[in-house]
């Protein structure tokens, strides 16, 4: 920057360049892998049900000795609820548990999910009746323990009778349950309700009409103020397929269909994120029985992500500020703003070059100080920044002016993996930003963006 000024100082007090930030990684393509854990055997059907204190908590058809020996209608064996220590750095396995009596009982158990805070498990069991032959499925509720053990189980809706209501999830902040239930017909397809917690007791439930159609929606999912379920809807790849949507105030976004590879042919379902790369789900995919995956994101990562933001604001002041009872000062910022007074502050729309000056009246006459400042802008913008549209209130990515090229991309949005175009503010707690070049894939940046909650 250049400053060419009399014996008038001009300063520039609130500068604010973005710099450049390179971190070298050695990268992988941008893939998902996805590979089976050894769960249970291939003639048994498993699925997961929530990831909690360092355990995947599963469900099997697996035969055990405490379970009664009549079947489901399908004449399949009752399901029953597991956990298993998970390493989901290594991949390793160990220490397999049938959960208690407290939570089992002799009929259908699972899924579960559980709020992380409160320690609180959901889900769903057959609710014991002698007095019918036919099994309806009811919502229950347990705590888990400090040593392991949980609480007796104590059931949820018991006004509801007559009705199956399933797969229950609960949302972080534990005031929002949502279930799978065939509540608006007897023997149709399954759709998603949910209740809110109101006043220590949950709402009459109620359907969530974004997310249904009519096919079947069933098995969700709460993950970070995101749902995900499963449906067999028209535009899948094929079974159940499963899809996402947002929740923010209180209501749910327009869901969409998860990618190949977590999505196939077959049925997939309860698609459980662990961290923003890894997780599990689970899927009929492997000899036609349920089993439980793994995924990851085959990502670059940079070492560190910079604050990127724009800001084009600048005070300027003359330092030996004159009379100004005598003098008056007239400013020209170089894109069409003016400005009176000694000390100003402005901001520019955009990068570029600008020629800032000011002169100097006296009052009495109006003359012109010969000893007028001039200063010399230059803004430079390196990176591409996250950069918001106010009127469609999303972000996305700035390059306009960006030295760094750049093909490939992904956002880390609340701690997830989003690989879309732009991103919706709704519900955007934390928003980063990782993009590198496909040719020249050592150099990759990191991007992060300071979000304003309303």
């Amino acid at each position: 920057m250049n400053l060419i000024r009399s014996n008038k100082t001009l300063k520039n007090k609130a500068l604010s360049l973005v710099f450049l930030f390179f971190a070298f990684f050695n990268v992988i393509s941008q893939e998902v892998k996805v590979s089976p854990l050894k769960i249970g055997k291939k003639t048994e059907n498993v699925f997961a049900s929530d990831y909690f204190e360092n355990r995947i908590y599963f469900c099997s058809d697996r035969k055990i000795k405490s379970k009664v020996k009549t079947q489901n209608e399908n004449n399949t064996n009752f399901l029953s609820i597991y956990s298993v220590g998970y390493d989901y750095e290594t991949g390793k396995l160990l220490n397999e548990l049938l959960l208690d009596s407290a939570v089992n009982s002799v009929l259908n158990e699972g899924p579960i999910h559980f709020n992380d805070s409160s320690k609180i498990g959901y889900f769903s069991s057959n609710i014991p009746n002698p007095n019918i032959e036919e099994l309806i499925l009811g919502l229950y509720k347990t705590k888990y323990k400090e040593d392991g053990t949980f609480e007796e189980r104590t059931r949820i809706f018991e006004n509801i009778e007559g009705f199956n209501l399933a797969h229950p999830t609960i949302s972080d902040d534990g005031k929002v349950l949502v279930f799978s239930s065939d509540l608006k017909g007897k023997g149709l397809q399954t759709n998603l309700y949910w209740s809110l917690f109101q006043n220590g007791k949950w709402t009459e439930p109620e359907i969530i009409e974004v997310l249904n159609t009519d096919s079947t929606e069933t098995l969700p999912h709460f993950h970070n103020n995101t749902l995900y379920f499963a449906s067999n809807r028209a535009g899948g790849i094929g079974g159940l397929d499963i899809y996402e949507s947002k929740f923010t105030a209180n209501s749910f976004s327009k869901p969409q269909l998860l990618p190949s590879p977590i999505n196939s042919e077959f049925d997939d379902f309860l698609f459980i994120p662990i961290t923003s790369t890894k997780g599990i789900f689970s899927s009929n995919r492997l000899n036609y029985s349920d089993g439980i995956f793994s995924y990851q994101y085959d990502l670059p990562l940079p070492i560190d992500f910079i604050n990127a933001e724009v800001n084009f604001c600048y005070t300027f002041e003359d330092e030996v500020c004159l009379d100004t009872n005598r003098y008056e000062y007239h400013w020209q910022m170089g894109d069409g703003s003016s400005y009176n007074g000694p000390k100003v502050s402005h901001c520019f729309a955009d990068t570029g070059f600008y020629e800032v000056s000011c002169n100097v009246y006296t009052r009495r006459d109006s003359d012109v100080d010969t000893n007028s400042m001039e200063y010399q802008i230059v803004i430079k913008m390196e990176t591409p920044f996250i950069d918001f549209n106010e009127e469609q209130s999303h972000f996305f990515i700035n390059k306009k002016y960006s030295k760094f090229i750049f093909d490939r991309f992904y956002w880390i949005v609340n701690g997830k993996i989003s690989f879309e175009s732009t991103i919706s503010k709704n519900g955007v707690d934390e928003i980063k930003l990782v993009v590198w070049s496909e040719k020249s894939s050592k150099n990759v940046l990191g991007i992060q963006k300071n979000v304003t909650l309303e």
